[in-house]
């Protein structure tokens, strides 16, 4: 079985998003209730927090399987009419990273979620418009930046269910779970210590959890050891509280800077883009108070200065 072949089937069993899992209980009950389709919801949160999870685990509480799309796949007015047409009674519809839908194509969603039509162009020349009804079906729209998407469009959802990032508690229940799921022999003391360094993201914590296990394999271990954790870790330069080799690097940079140093000048030491250090360096090293951004560029704190330290000693 695969590590991500465990979803959950009904909402009751979904871990952590308390509050996105009980707006998503209202929906169903309500949809249950009516006997109409799952409403229309907006599922805003950063990478790897449970978008995707979630919108399979509506359509498995709705008797089908959802259908997924990407926003940069549907680059064009014409694929979305496609998926659009294509979709029958009851559907869910789950469109991943939306803020990559052009403006002109979120136009085209937010009228036909308004008024549960298609409008097409009758010609070339002419504004003329024709319309084609739509089936009655559940649209989930995922986004990173929900800035990027229109406001009618943002308006236009029943639901909007935030996604923040769990707790070590939540993520050993996660790795608990796809343990039971798979049927690994891992010691229930080894998956806190997986947890709290995947920097609160469900799908880090699994994937360093198959990497143990495919280090304990390798070497004919029948379960997952600290040695094996040591190692995995190792491979992925990961330190104890899962900090990468950029993020380390990073905070080192700017230990040694006697003042304040920007972004573009990090993203030249580091080799890195600037929207890489903003977007996928930085916001950990933020949430966990390690840097402050000021106008005058990144400075570290002292708990990032007593991280490193601390990372020092234990070498």
């Amino acid at each position: 079985m695969d590590i991500n072949d465990s979803t959950p089937t009904i909402l009751e069993r979904f871990i952590g998003q308390h509050d996105a899992v009980q707006l998503a209980m209202m929906g169903r009950e309500y949809a249950y209730a009516e006997g109409e389709p799952f409403p229309n919801s907006l599922m805003v949160g950063p990478p790897g927090v449970g978008k995707t999870l979630l919108a399979k685990t509506i359509g498995h509480e709705m008797g089908i399987t959802a259908s997924e799309v990407l926003g940069q796949n549907l680059c064009d007015a014409c694929y979305l009419r496609g998926v659009l047409v294509n979709a029958v009674h009851r559907d869910v519809l789950f469109i991943d990273e939306s803020d990559e839908l052009p403006k002109p194509v979120q136009v085209l969603l937010y009228r036909a979620i308004e008024d549960k039509k298609l409008f097409l162009p009758f010609g070339i020349f002419t504004k003329t418009q024709t319309s084609v009804a739509l089936e009655d079906f559940t649209i989930l729209l995922a986004t990173n930046h929900e800035s990027s998407l229109l406001k009618p469009l943002r308006d236009r959802f029943a639901f909007t269910l935030r996604f923040t990032y769990y707790s070590v508690d939540e993520l050993t229940a996660i790795l608990a779970q796809r343990v039971g799921a798979l049927g690994w022999n891992v010691p229930d003391g080894i998956l806190p210590k997986i947890a709290a360094r995947s920097q609160g993201v469900p799908r880090l914590a699994l994937r360093l959890l198959q990497l143990c296990y495919m280090t304990a394999k390798s070497a004919f271990a029948s379960t997952i050891s600290d040695e094996h954790l040591r190692i995995a870790c190792e491979h992925e330069g990961l330190d104890n509280i899962g900090l990468n080799r950029d993020q380390s690097r990073y905070l080192r940079i700017v230990a040694n800077a006697s003042v304040p140093i920007r972004r573009n000048v990090l993203g030249t030491k580091l080799g890195l883009p600037a929207k890489t250090i903003a977007h996928v360096i930085e916001p950990f090293l933020v949430r966990s108070d390690f840097i402050v951004k000021t106008d005058k560029g990144r400075q570290i704190t002292p708990r990032g200065l007593l991280h490193l330290k601390s990372q020092e000693q234990g070498k």
